[in-house]
């Protein structure tokens, strides 16, 4: 199967991001009444959807008066080019002898890529979804993406007596969907093996390259045998 199979599992991540999302779709109402409490108030299931990147990146700058009609439509390319270049650099890493977990990570990453391009390229025209934004062009590259998984971390009022950051409200719970948690998992992934993957994958290389070189600079001779072989 050689590289075909790093490219068949980010396939199989995108058929199961693909169902969790129909499965919420069909089955969950949107918004707070519509929650499913996983772990108390921690972890629960949400029905949402957002406009811009994982993890809500850019989310409702779409609604923004000062955006051109066209900046979901631009950000969706921006989306599709990434998938195009990521499948290259899999491709190009394994053919220089890349480390298995390292490309089983960069596959992870595409299939996360594509799964939420699908929601954005497709969820505005078809007609069991249906969320493209309104009052735009078209519907193709409108749609919108769908999230569930939301973990409500911290929410919680600086004291108004520390310095320059006081009475701040300090907020963090991210809602993401499975394809932001496969880009995540296998970006951390990646950062977390830093030395281990790209210094063998260098090295890989770099033997691969200095092998070819020393070959090259055998003096031919007797017919085209090397000096080595002629002896």
């Amino acid at each position: 199967m050689k590289v075909y199979k790093y490219f068949i599992f980010a396939f199989i991540l995108v058929v199961i991001d693909q169902i969790i999302k129909m499965l919420v779709h069909f089955y969950m109402e949107p918004g707070y009444y519509g929650q499913v409490h996983v772990i108390g108030d921690f972890f629960t299931l949400f029905y949402t959807t957002n406009d811009g990147m994982a993890f809500g990146a850019l989310s409702g700058v779409e609604n923004d008066p000062n955006q051109t009609d066209y900046f979901k439509t631009v950000l969706t390319l921006i989306r599709l080019g990434a998938s195009v270049a990521i499948s290259m650099y899999l491709y190009r890493c394994f053919k220089k002898g890349g480390k298995p977990g390292f490309l089983w990570s960069v596959g992870a990453v595409l299939g996360g890529a594509v799964g939420n391009i699908l929601d954005c390229v497709f969820y505005g025209v078809l007609p069991f979804v249906n969320n493209a934004l309104a009052n735009k062009p078209f519907k193709l590259f409108n749609g919108q993406v769908i999230d569930m998984f939301y973990i409500h971390i911290c929410d919680l009022e600086l004291p108004s007596q520390w310095p320059l950051v006081g009475g701040y409200q300090l907020s963090l719970w991210p809602i993401f969907n499975f394809a932001d948690a496969c880009i995540f998992c296998s970006v951390i992934w990646i950062i977390i093996k830093n030395k281990s993957y790209l210094k063998e994958n260098f090295e890989v290389v770099t033997v691969s390259d200095e092998k070819v070189s020393t070959e090259e600079s055998v003096p031919l001779q007797d017919g085209g045998l090397n000096t080595e072989e002629h002896n």
